[in-house]
């Protein structure tokens, strides 16, 4: 199912490997704490996951978004998946 852009939230979703992997390039090691604000689709989630943090923290807004994080996630156990405003927690 195509992902639906919610223009309250001011979305927009990576595409491209290529700016996924230039991101995902900069944590400089495995087994970090890491905290993904927005991720959306989990596009570049499935970047960062290669990159073997200790735990994974996303941050999610949209209520739709997070079901599909859920589902797409649920058998990875260092990821933690909040449903919520970044700038109110």
């Amino acid at each position: 199912m195509p992902t639906i852009l919610k223009k309250k939230y001011g979305q927009n979703f990576l595409i491209d490997n290529n700016i996924t992997n230039k991101i995902a390039n900069l944590i400089p090691s495995e087994n970090l704490k890491t905290l993904e604000i927005g991720p959306g689709n989990g596009k570049l989630t499935d970047t960062i996951i290669t990159k073997k943090p200790s735990s994974l923290t996303l941050v999610e807004i949209d209520k739709d978004l997070n079901e599909c994080l859920l589902g797409k996630y649920l058998n990875v156990s260092n990821i933690n998946i909040i449903n919520a405003d970044i700038l109110k927690i």
